[in-house]
């Protein structure tokens, strides 16, 4: 009798034993889902943040805009596309899923146009650096853009609106 109650002692010790390996690698594998889901979070954060567009008019290639961390850098030689009804009827690319993620914008000299409703509905906007090419900024880029409360233009003579 005593060497069966060894016995079911054994096989129940054996039990824990394994459970316990089992809940280790678990564990471990719980350990490595957490760290490859922020891998990943991080990447599409950078990957959608860090979004590059062609807007320039006649050749959009001429002009980029890129948003970084609520900066939308406008970089190039010429004028920016129109937009909206001013324009061809559609809105900038960064409106749609991007536009409340704006909180500055700079458009660096060499672009001398800033088109038709180019940042419309911004609503986070704040604050724009605007390069001394610009010449002419169009009806309505900044329409609606409520908490815009810093304009820098470092052109001497002030564009024509």
């Amino acid at each position: 009798m005593m060497e069966i109650i060894r016995q079911k002692q054994e096989m129940e010790t054996n039990t824990i034993q394994k459970n316990e390996a089992s809940w280790r690698v678990l564990t471990n594998r719980g350990k490595l889902t957490k760290i490859l889901l922020m891998a990943l979070v991080c990447l599409f954060t950078v990957h959608s943040y860090g979004q590059t567009w062609q807007i320039g008019y006649p050749n959009a290639a001429d002009i980029t805009a890129t948003l970084s961390n609520g900066t939308l850098t406008v970089s190039g030689t010429g004028a920016m596309q129109d937009w909206g009804w001013g324009g061809n009827g559609e809105m900038p690319p960064w409106w749609d899923t991007k536009k409340e993620s704006v909180t500055s914008v700079i458009i660096n000299n060499g672009i001398t146009t800033i088109g038709f409703y180019a940042f419309i509905d911004c609503l986070n906007l704040v604050s724009v650096n605007i390069g001394k090419d610009v010449n002419y900024i169009r009806s309505c880029a900044f329409w609606d853009c409520r908490s815009l409360s810093e304009i820098r233009c470092n052109n001497p003579t002030p564009p024509n609106i």
